[in-house]
């Protein structure tokens, strides 16, 4: 089976300093953590980020196609810019689809995406419209989806309204959520655990939801070791 994720990260004004600093940081040692988990459970790991600023664009890939992690090269981010966070959305949703129409899923044998948003939650732009188009997306549905709010003034309303659940939402001044984050991955590739994503083969708009639910979130945070 093959797992992607997705981190979707601004890099707008608003993030630079101590705080792109350490982003980048401890998205080298997520990488360096995929690659130990997939060593772990022989599972293919790809990894896509999405970056937002004044545009959109990807950071690593090839081809703009998801990276093996045993391949991937980060390039540490700067910081400029407003937040568009609705454009990165429209994006995301255009990648949310199987390989043959330009998107990143595979029409068969994988499994749904985890979605990893990391922000401030105080976008510049009117991101409405973006994400309920967004939300009907099958491939959305069926995502492990997460936030990581970053700098002191973060907004999480906005960042469970992408989740869906405020417990989906993660501060990274706490000093967990990057650990909390790697533990539900390092269980979510297991071989045959109950909360691991049903291999996808589906239309667009239509796919079978996970089973998981805020239990399994709670239950899995509070087994976490200290994998940073």
């Amino acid at each position: 089976m093959a797992g992607i994720i997705i981190p979707i990260i601004e890099t707008s004004s608003a993030t630079a300093g101590r705080i792109i600093c350490e982003v980048n940081d401890k998205v080298k040692q997520l990488i360096d953590c995929l690659i130990k988990i997939e060593e772990d459970t022989g599972e293919n790991i790809f990894f896509s980020p999405i970056i937002f600023s004044d545009d959109v664009k990807t950071v690593g890939l090839i081809d703009e196609k998801p990276v093996s992690v045993q391949e991937f090269v980060w390039r540490d981010l700067k910081s400029n810019g407003v937040a568009n966070f609705g454009a990165a959305l429209n994006f995301l949703h255009d990648k949310l689809t199987v390989e043959e129409k330009g998107g990143w899923m595979k029409s068969c044998g994988g499994t749904a995406p985890i979605i990893i948003l990391i922000s401030n939650g105080k976008p510049t732009d009117d991101y409405k419209s973006e994400l309920e188009k967004l939300k009907k997306r099958g491939w959305f549905k069926a995502a492990l989806k997460f936030a990581v709010g970053i700098g002191q003034d973060i907004d999480k309303t906005t960042l469970a309204d992408f989740t869906t659940s405020e417990e989906t939402v993660l501060d990274a001044n706490t000093g967990l959520a990057w650990e909390q984050i790697v533990g539900v991955i390092k269980y979510a590739m297991r071989p045959t655990p109950n909360f691991r994503p049903e291999p996808c083969s589906c239309s667009d708009d239509t796919v079978a939801e996970p089973s998981s639910s805020s239990a399994d979130f709670t239950l899995i945070m509070d087994e976490t070791d200290d994998l940073f």
